[in-house]
């Protein structure tokens, strides 16, 4: 969409949120600071202090909130250079001057709908409003971005009825269908807008392309709501099977002899993998720590921001290690995985006990050690004998002793899997969203390497932090030799390098200078243009989203298919996971996932007992999740659970419960989401991970779990353990209030408890 000068200020909110000041990113060390500036934008009016510290700011007292709202919007002046944002002692707004917004280009799009404005308001649409973009302690905030992302799906569906209008009676039906097509996208379940596709289909000529849409149509009708169509749309479907719908007659472009003979070209491989470049001092920082560890452990970070290239310098540190006779164990948080309790640790302890010699190095360790760790994972029978119970049917008090053995037990059996004549490497991706189990896990690690030959490597995005996440970087850069690698973006001659790789490889050669100001030396965005074959030297930058979206849409249809529900499963997948959940057949599911790997969109994953693969960088999931239908996502959500709950590969852990829960709650299937999410909770209350057994808890209420009573129960014991007597006692009286002439067995003791212990 054209502006005749570029905004000083830059906010777009539909898609993943992107902030620019100038033309460059915003950089701010909180997201409550972004979310600020968001709610100024959409609104469009100033908000009384109050009540910003009180939307995101929600479990803090008054005083505190207000404090954190103060250094919020002083570190968010200071980012935008003192402009734009208007503070006084009452309230905070935006200036409109020199600020610009996709919402707002939007719906003055609505306003005057001529071909051009409609087609550029079409193209702000990225994806669905903040997608991605949530806090996870201000609830308020997140059902105010729910309400507004359904507004602004209208307002995207009313541009794209409006342009396909537009288009058609401008007699461009290629565009009309293109138009008509997103919008079915949008909402599978609009009729009008299937009939819509469906005529313009047949009006271009391509009568086969309108009857799938017809039957797609009908598919989707029956799996999401159990009716069949309108009369008028099958009456339309009639009419078209009958040829009674004309093809429109206007100019048709005669394609060159040479590719009319031939058909269509077929997509492009993959390329092969660019080189390493820009990063050599990095690597080596990262090594030399690795060459350090003697007989004790050492620390290294590698911070960065999203697109960086995080992982491609951890998959460096592990091929050099690996060459050197050492053994590796990695994961990767995921800000969708945030509530499962050691959820990157329970990975690695996994990846370390699917090698052939696991058994050999736990033997090794005391029982006690084993028997602990048998709470998280299941380990080899031979190891572990007889032990008589997986989980204690309950756990009460705080039992800090036992929290601790717990936390040493997993530091003893990451080092006997890692460790060896040649010392091993522990890499976890991503912590910026991992849990408080899995972070307090690693502090731990951290602090006591001495005797254990390892490198822990670490990384997150500084940006991405909140104010938990702060505490726990502040405890590992404070540890003592820990060696600290911040990554930034690549400079001429190290685009000039990446350009040289790619035209070696045959890639299509691009303007280095154009694609370096394109890209301000972002990796993610070389590698990707230099894939889709941009030049750098023609039209106006596209962004990574596009870039990313162009390089999906090249895959075949079962292709696309089996990646729709891989990015539903999440990050990671197993093989049997995403044949389920596509209802492809296993060869068509395998024959996709190879296509996938040869693309470069997902990849193998070593170290696993199960066929195991990875999306190439999250953002990929991000696009391919965006691109799958809302229909379509529930169903999958539904397949994902229900193959989740049978469970004959796994047993029933709280990583898996809390997994289920979660695609059971984007199903729609609420009432199996509470049970799940309230079984979860009491799980993660006998291994100590206090926190996220709370929050589950809480959302199980939140989502009608009928057994209050129990609930809040559970919810007195958790909030003793933590500390929050006032809290503790205001569940457990809550639990009694639900029952009427009874308490639940143990209530009276455990409030008694919480009110000594209060006082």
């Amino acid at each position: 969409m054209t502006r005749e000068m570029p905004p000083g200020l830059e906010i777009r909110a539909l898609g993943p949120l992107e902030v620019l000041v100038d033309g460059a990113p915003l950089v701010v060390d909180t997201r409550k600071a972004l979310a600020i500036l968001v709610l100024l934008a959409v609104e469009r009016r100033a908000f009384a202090r109050d009540e910003l510290a009180a939307l995101l700011w929600p479990e803090a007292d008054d005083e505190s909130a207000r404090g954190a709202l103060r250094r919020t919007l002083s570190v968010l002046r200071a980012a935008l250079g003192d402009r734009w944002l208007r503070v006084d002692r009452t309230s905070v707004g935006l200036e409109p001057d020199g600020t610009w917004t996709d919402l707002v280009a939007l719906e003055a799009a609505v306003r005057a709908p001529d071909v051009a404005t409609l087609r550029g308001a079409a193209e702000l649409a990225r994806g669905s409003f903040l997608a991605g973009f949530t806090l996870r302690d201000s609830p308020d905030f997140d059902d105010w971005r729910a309400t507004h992302a359904s507004a602004v799906e209208r307002s995207v569906a009313g541009v794209l009825d409006l342009l396909a209008a537009a288009a058609e009676a401008g007699g461009d039906i290629a565009g009309a269908v293109a138009a008509a097509s997103r919008r079915v996208d949008l909402d599978p379940l609009d009729e009008p807008a299937q009939r819509r596709l469906m005529a313009l289909l047949a009006r271009s000529g391509d009568r086969g392309g309108a009857i799938r849409r017809y039957r797609a149509c009908v598919a989707v009708l029956e799996r999401e709501l159990g009716v069949a169509p309108l009369a008028e749309t099958t009456e339309l479907y009639e009419a078209i099977r009958d040829a009674r719908v004309e093809p429109d007659r206007g100019p048709v472009a005669t394609p060159p002899p040479e590719i009319a003979a031939s058909g269509p070209p077929p997509p492009p491989p993959a390329p092969e993998r660019l080189p390493h470049v820009g990063r050599d001092a990095e690597v080596a920082a990262v090594l030399d720590c690795y060459a350090s560890v003697s007989v004790d452990g050492r620390v290294a970070v590698v911070t960065g921001e999203a697109g960086i290239g995080k992982t491609r310098l951890a998959e460096a540190v592990v091929d050099a290690v690996g060459a050197a006779g050492g053994l590796s164990l990695v994961a990767r948080a995921f800000a969708s995985e945030a509530g499962i309790a050691y959820g990157p640790i329970i990975e690695l302890l996994r990846t370390g006990l699917s090698r052939p010699d696991a058994a050999g190095r736990l033997r090794e360790l005391p029982i006690a050690t084993l028997t602990e760790l048998e709470r998280l994972v299941a380990l080899p029978e031979d190891v572990v004998g007889a032990i008589a119970s997986r989980l204690p049917p309950e756990i009460t008090g705080d039992q800090p002793a036992a929290r601790s053995r717990l936390l040493e037990a997993i530091a003893s059996g990451l080092s006997a899997l890692a460790s060896g004549p040649v010392p091993g490497l522990i890499v976890v991706e991503d912590l910026q969203w991992a849990d408080d189990a899995s972070r307090e896990g690693l502090a731990w690690l951290g602090r006591r390497l001495a005797g254990r030959r390892l490198l822990l490597l670490l990384t997150w995005r500084p940006e991405d932090l909140e104010e938990l996440e702060t505490a726990f970087v502040s405890t590992i850069e404070n540890l003592p030799g820990v060696t600290t690698v911040t990554l930034h973006r690549l400079d001429r001659p190290a685009v000039q390098r990446l350009v040289a790789a790619a035209i070696s490889m045959g890639l299509p050669e691009p303007g280095v200078d154009a694609l370096l100001a394109e890209s301000e030396g972002l990796p993610l965005y070389l590698v990707e243009a230099l894939a889709a074959g941009t030049s750098g030297a023609e039209g106006p930058a596209r962004s990574v989203r596009t870039l990313l979206r162009e390089r999906l849409a090249t895959v075949g249809e079962t292709a696309a298919q089996v990646l729709s529900a891989a990015a539903v499963i999440g990050r990671s997948f197993h093989l049997h996971l995403v044949h389920g959940t596509s209802g492809r057949s296993e060869d068509e599911t395998i024959g996709a996932l190879e296509e996938l790997v040869r693309r470069g969109i997902v990849r193998e994953l070593g170290g696993s007992p199960e066929a195991a693969f990875d999306f190439a960088h999250a953002k990929l999931r991000d696009a391919a999740y965006e691109a799958t239908s809302l229909a379509r996502r529930r169903l999958l959500h539904r397949r994902t659970a229900d193959l989740l709950r049978s469970g004959s590969w796994s047993r029933d852990d709280a990583g898996r419960l809390v997994q289920i829960a979660t695609h059971e709650l984007e199903a729609g299937r609420d009432a199996e989401a509470a049970e799940a999410f309230r079984e979860a909770g009491i799980r993660e209350r006998a291994l100590y991970a206090n926190r996220e057994a709370a929050g589950h808890l809480e959302t199980a209420l939140a989502l009608g779990h009928p057994d209050i009573a129990g609930v809040q129960l559970a919810l007195g014991e958790i909030r003793t353990a933590q500390g929050d007597y006032v809290g503790a006692i205001a569940a457990l009286e809550a639990s009694a209030a639900v029952v009427v002439g009874r308490q639940p067995p143990g209530c009276r003791d455990r409030g008694a408890r919480a009110t000594l212990r209060r006082r």
